[in-house]
């Protein structure tokens, strides 16, 4: 943890840093540094932004050049849940953790890099989530 949400000073000394060690990709993984870290990727050359809980294109769609993917919270099917619970009288107050099984999570390939990604990598990428999601792949 880099001091909360909105520690833009303490994100660009982080980035500044990944990138010294070599990082290809800094995954920001809190929303307000993820910004601090792609501007960063803009100016040095040196690194590429994996965006968190939303895709890039509707929330930072400026950083789109050195975000390939963006890592997504399922944020509708979490509510979804919660208020079907409630409604069904089944509502227990247990902490909801989004998975790919129950589409809590996801990721989306950034529309200007899909031609750079390989469409046979999207494929194993789009496989590889099915079989987690579906327990084929298990994770530890």
């Amino acid at each position: 943890m880099l001091g909360g949400f909105e520690a833009t000073a303490e994100a660009l000394a982080a980035s500044i840093a990944f990138e010294q060690q070599g990082a290809d990709f800094i995954f920001a993984v809190a929303g307000g540094m993820q910004a601090t870290t792609a501007a960063n990727s803009i100016k040095t050359k040196k690194s590429s932004v994996i965006w968190v809980d939303a895709t890039v294109m509707g929330t930072g769609p400026q950083y789109a050049s050195v975000t390939p993917v963006s890592a997504t919270k399922g944020l509708k099917e979490g509510v979804l849940a919660t208020i079907k619970e409630a409604y069904d009288g089944k509502f227990t107050n247990k902490a909801y953790l989004g998975t790919l099984k129950n589409k809590g999570v996801g990721y989306v390939i950034t529309p200007s890099w899909s031609k750079k990604v390989p469409a046979k990598l999207q494929a194993e990428l789009k496989d590889l989530a099915a079989d987690v999601g579906a327990g084929i792949i298990t994770i530890k």
